[in-house]
């Protein structure tokens, strides 16, 4: 019987460490691609490449004086114009990062570069509303904000928030470069806490102000009166919907409840609105209308023409 029982000890070890070995090898090149493919995994594409290269401009040292920051259409409208105009720093990303995650960019940015002269963040009424969440949380903000080291740059609230979402082991750096760098790892993980989280419905958060950005935004403009910088929240543009402009209608009584009119000057009477026929998804342009000449027409309608943006150069 004890021969027995050490046997199974044996072979119950080798079959734990050739599956620790397994896991270690779906996030290391050559075995990354044909693990994903045999498991299946290949639709969890590595990160999200967008908040990456937000982090590596805000990072980087360069000539800008001025930050445009932002959601995914912030992202769409500007990132074309980046080699028109070295003085700007273009760092659109996704709305799931969170005024949270645009705070932690922004403060960056403001420490690589000294020289700072503006900031302007661009967001729509659904980033605004955006928390902290099970669904795209890790994908875009533990793993590109852990893999550059900047999660200590969040509130103590907000990186005790994450242990209570994510569980302490999962936001440890290695753990999240280990589950950042393999997709059979996030298939396991991100699938583990859809089924085991709770998201909130659109009903649930349609025109309302996240807790989040009640906390972050007045962080941010105080950042931004520190280092004597001019601060700037601007809307992006919107689709002619009768649920965006009841939106927008519930997300001005939101600001008034949590105090934040002060922040909101500049946003809601910055509002335009076009054709839903030009967008894509309900959110991004799309076809003829995701053209940069067509998206230039509209920075300069929107933006430009009403005084920001001096300077800017589009052809």
């Amino acid at each position: 019987m004890k021969k027995f029982v050490r046997k199974m000890a044996l072979f119950l070890c080798l079959f734990l460490t050739m599956l620790l070995l397994l896991d270690i090898l779906s996030a290391k090149p050559p075995f990354r691609g044909w693990l994903a493919a045999v498991t299946k995994s290949s639709d969890y594409p590595v990160a999200k490449m967008e908040v990456d290269e937000a982090v590596e401009r805000v990072k980087a040292q360069s000539a800008a004086t001025k930050l445009v920051i932002g959601d995914s259409v912030c992202k769409q409208l500007f990132d074309g114009l980046s080699g028109e105009n070295p003085e700007y720093c273009f760092a659109g990303n996704n709305r799931a990062v969170t005024i949270a995650g645009e705070y932690v960019l922004i403060k960056e940015f403001l420490e690589q570069h000294e020289e700072t002269e503006e900031v302007y963040l661009f967001v729509g009424m659904d980033a605004l509303q955006a928390e902290l969440d099970v669904e795209y949380g890790y994908q875009y903000v533990m793993i590109p904000f852990g893999n550059a080291g900047l999660l200590p740059e969040f509130k103590e609230e907000t990186r005790q928030q994450m242990q209570e979402l994510y569980g302490v082991l999962f936001v440890q750096k290695p753990v999240i470069r280990l589950v950042g760098d393999s997709s059979v790892n996030r298939k396991l993980y991100l699938n583990y806490l859809k089924d085991t989280g709770t998201v909130k419905s659109a009903e649930e958060t349609n025109g309302k102000i996240s807790e989040i950005t009640a906390q972050y935004l007045p962080e941010i403009a105080a950042l931004c009166e520190k280092a004597g910088v001019s601060f700037y929240l601007l809307p992006t543009v919107f689709a002619e919907e009768e649920d965006r402009r009841s939106q927008a209608w519930l997300l001005e009584q939101s600001v008034k409840q949590w105090g934040l009119e002060s922040y909101f000057t500049e946003y809601f009477s910055n509002m335009a609105f076009y054709p839903s026929e030009q967008f894509s998804d309900g959110v991004h342009f799309g076809g003829e209308f995701e053209e940069q000449e067509e998206l230039n027409r509209k920075i300069r309608e929107v933006y430009v023409e009403k005084g920001y943006l001096q300077g800017l150069r589009m052809k």
